[in-house]
C-alpha cells in the first residue's frame, strides 16, 4: 500500500508512482516470465469497491482560478494538484498571481476578504482561512508571502 502524505504534491506523487511501480515491475515480471504466476483479470484483483471504469473531465485553464467561496481544505488541494498545470491563479487588485504553496488556519471570515497577520497573506474561506506560503506575481520569480507582501501588501489589501 502507498500512504499518500497530506502535503504531497502532483510532481511529486508522479515521482512516487513511478519508483513504486517500477519496483512492483521488477518483482512481477520475473515471477510471470518464470510462470509462477498467471495474469488475472482486473475485476479480480482490484481492491476498488467497483469493477467499473472511472472517468475524470480533462483540466482547463478556467480550473486554476482560485474560488475563494470554496473551503480552504479544497483550495489548499488544488494548489498542490494544480502546481504543474494549469496552475492556481488569482487576482489582487489587478495583479495576477500564481499561488504555488499555501496552507490552511482556522480563523473565520468573510470568503475572499484578504489581511495581514504575522506578517503573511491570508484570505478567508468561510470557516477557515488560507496562509500563502508561496506565491509568484505575474513576470516575477517565485517568492514567499512575506517577501511579496513587502512589495505588493497595499496591492493585495486593495
Amino acid at each position: 500500500p502507498f500512504t499518500l502524505p497530506k502535503t504531497i504534491t502532483t510532481p511529486e506523487l508522479t515521482e512516487e508512482l513511478i519508483i513504486a511501480s517500477d519496483q512492483s515491475l521488477q518483482q512481477i515480471i520475473p515471477l510471470w516470465l518464470a510462470n509462477v504466476i498467471e495474469a488475472a483479470p482486473q475485476e479480480i484483483v482490484t481492491l476498488a469497491a467497483s469493477t467499473e471504469p472511472t472517468y475524470s473531465r480533462k483540466l482547463s485553464k478556467t480550473d486554476s482560478i482560485l474560488d475563494w467561496q470554496k473551503p480552504a481544505e479544497v483550495l489548499e488541494r488544488e494548489i498542490r494538484a494544480f502546481i504543474g498545470w494549469p496552475k492556481s491563479r488569482a487576482s489582487f487588485g489587478g495583479l495576477e498571481v500564481i499561488i504555488t504553496e499555501a496552507h490552511i488556519i482556522p480563523e473565520y471570515g468573510t470568503p475572499g476578504k484578504r489581511t495581514v497577520i504575522n506578517k503573511q497573506p491570508i484570505i478567508y474561506c468561510g470557516n477557515q482561512a488560507l496562509v500563502i506560503d508561496k506565491i509568484k506575481p505575474a513576470g516575477k520569480k517565485e517568492m514567499t508571502g512575506e517577501a511579496f507582501l513587502a512589495g505588493y501588501k497595499q496591492i493585495f489589501l486593495s
